[in-house]
């Protein structure tokens, strides 16, 4: 399958998870500030790989990535209404902490600073 396909198919479907989480998931383990970063599918696209970070100091990350494998199969199914497809890709979500770990990054660096300062 051309790669350009793949790849508009993972937007498209990084597109209808994002807006169902948004409005239609009412899981309480779930938080306002979850986001999907990216969705990679396979050339056969059977599997997606749904990377999801979530924010917040009182976020539970463990329980909403269980609540989002609960959700997997309501999931697919509004990607199949709101996409009209066929058949739509097995969902694997995955933790993104990238941009946790680059806020992790920056207040190591501004406390480098602060120390440089300090001097």
């Amino acid at each position: 399958m051309p790669k350009h396909r793949i790849q508009r198919v993972s937007e498209e479907i990084k597109k209808c998870i994002s807006a169902i989480i948004r409005e239609e998931l009412k899981d309480p383990d779930i938080p306002a500030l979850c986001s999907v970063m990216d969705v990679e599918c396979t050339s056969d696209l059977k599997h997606a790989k749904v990377y999801i970070s979530i924010y917040g100091q009182d976020a539970d990350p463990e329980k909403a990535m269980k609540a989002l494998r609960r959700s997997a199969g309501m999931l697919r199914s509004q990607i199949s209404r709101r996409m009209s497809t066929r058949t739509v890709p097995e969902l694997h979500f995955v933790l993104d902490s990238s941009i946790s770990h680059s806020i992790h990054i920056a207040e190591i660096l501004e406390k480098l600073q602060e120390g440089e300062k300090d001097e």
